[in-house]
């Protein structure tokens, strides 16, 4: 299973980030790697990456160990939304070895109106609930890739480390 792309919206210090991966022959064709000053986002964004791999894990598995069924590992905050925006989007896609895609979306909105909108979205694409218009927070994982999964995991190691980073929700409410 390979990433084909990230984006990143106002979350956090990132105003708009868009990377798209590049492959030939199936092998990427570069590597890679960030570089910027700290506070500029950098683990906000591995963040989003690991929560997409483990919100993937939980649309195959029902089982966890890195957290409780209907808890997330990771919750955002509003406060996490950049000063002056009303909205946050997180998309990444990822594509299996069969060609079937697969799609990450994190949205956060001080208004979700305003968000569908000015983001084009219809309400049955965001699978609009009473949550999210009450809320303002959505999150999904979709596409025909899911049932590739089996196929396309080599190795897997849990998501522990030595510090705790404040994105991580410990009470797992």
């Amino acid at each position: 299973m390979k990433i084909d792309k990230i984006r990143i919206e106002n979350y956090g210090a990132i105003e708009r980030l868009d990377i798209n991966f590049d492959f030939e022959n199936a092998n990427p064709i570069s590597p890679t790697i960030l570089v910027r000053a700290n506070g500029s986002g950098k683990t906000l964004f591995l963040s989003h990456m690991v929560d997409a791999l483990i919100e993937l894990k939980r649309k195959k598995y029902n089982k966890m160990l890195e957290v409780q069924e209907d808890n997330y590992y990771r919750v955002g905050h509003k406060s996490y939304i950049r000063h002056g925006k009303l909205h946050s989007y997180v998309e990444v896609q990822f594509h299996t070895d069969s060609a079937n895609k697969i799609t990450y979306t994190d949205i956060m909105t001080k208004n979700p109106e305003s968000f569908i909108s000015e983001y084009s979205f219809k309400e049955e694409q965001l699978n609009v609930d009473t949550k999210f218009k009450e809320h303002g927070f959505f999150r999904k994982v979709s596409g025909e890739g899911v049932k590739d999964i089996d196929e396309n995991i080599l190795l897997y190691f849990p998501s522990s480390r030595y510090s705790v980073p404040s994105w991580l929700h410990i009470e797992n409410q």
